[in-house]
């Protein structure tokens, strides 16, 4: 597993997205004092701090990697609700798309990338939010 300095998001696999997501955790914990743990319920402290972000007025290119961190606990989130799985980019329908180059599997060739709706979340504000995000995906695999 990558150390945090050596961190580069291009090589991204499902198999560090967990450790990933634990980064964010121990972030959250330490910046902002805030209890993360892997509940639905917990998607909106997540939300609350890229609000925080983004009353700061920070630009995606100034803290990608936390946003990278971020989409990964969201996955994380989604993994242990639903019983997903992380899948990398090229495998799935968002092959040849500009995408995080991992993504989360919830159906027969269904896929979603927290990662980009965080960072999106960042972006466009509440208009994506996270908790929000999570109820569409539920009602989404229910219709399955």
């Amino acid at each position: 597993m990558p150390e945090k300095a050596e961190l580069n998001v291009e090589d991204l696999s499902p198999e560090h997205a967990p450790l990933l997501a634990s980064w964010f955790v121990q972030l959250a914990q330490s910046v902002e004092g805030v209890h993360l743990d892997y509940s639905v319920a917990s998607l909106k402290a997540v939300d609350e701090i890229l609000e925080k972000m983004r009353a700061q007025r920070l630009r995606t290119e100034q803290v990608y990697r936390v946003l990278v961190l971020a989409g990964c606990y969201v996955g994380e989130v989604l993994v242990k609700a639903h019983g997903l799985r992380w899948v990398r980019r090229e495998e799935s329908t968002y092959a040849g798309m500009p995408s995080a180059p991992i993504v989360v599997e919830y159906g027969e060739r269904k896929y979603t990338s927290p990662i980009d709706k965080v960072i999106k979340r960042l972006e466009y504000g509440k208009s994506e939010w996270l908790v929000a995000y999570e109820e569409a995906l539920t009602h989404l695999m229910k219709q399955r």
